[in-house]
């Protein structure tokens, strides 16, 4: 565990990259082959589930070695499966993005404005809409499982289908 935090780096509860790294992550987008899968997590969240009696779960898109997420305190971060809010159910590959780390970086910090916490809503603009959107961004052909986006108030298609909006399914039958 030590390892993995000297390799990471952390400052004030927040992920950083450590220059260890910086030779293992490329810099351009120039073909070169970096470590650019995208990885829905999917969280059950109990509490939630006994309160509203639905299958409500938290969703999180990890790349790069950091899981990104949305909740009422805006856009945030933590390690991969370490969303301390819920159970860990499963981790969705989306496939590869062709965004460098940095361009990742810069992606999500151009989405804060639009994903402030106070905007926050359990039922349509969610941690589930946000990982629609942000898998859209790095892996525009990825489609996040129904299952897991039934609060996004859309179901997750890749852009090239042309029908993306199918309503907001507010449950599992």
């Amino acid at each position: 565990r030590e390892a993995l935090l000297d390799v990471l780096g952390e400052s004030k509860g927040q992920l950083r990259r450590s220059s260890s790294m910086q030779g293992l992550i490329g810099t351009q987008d120039d073909g070169m082959e970096f470590d650019g899968e995208v990885k829905l997590h999917v969280y059950h969240l109990a509490k939630a589930v006994k309160a509203v009696g639905l299958p409500i779960y938290h969703t999180a898109l990890e790349v790069y070695h950091k899981e990104h997420y949305y909740c009422v305190e805006g856009i945030q971060c933590c390690y991969p499966r370490g969303y301390g809010q819920g159970v860990h159910k499963l981790a969705v590959s989306l496939g590869r993005t062709k965004m460098n780390s940095v361009r990742v970086e810069q992606a999500i910090k151009k989405l804060h404005a639009k994903w402030p916490g106070k905007d926050y809503k359990l039922l349509s603009h969610n941690c589930q809409t946000f990982a629609v959107e942000l898998a859209q961004i790095l892996v525009p052909s990825a489609a996040i499982p129904g299952e897991y986006c039934r609060f996004a108030g859309t179901v997750s298609k890749p852009k090239a289908a042309p029908t993306t909006l199918l309503g907001g399914i507010a449950a599992a039958g």
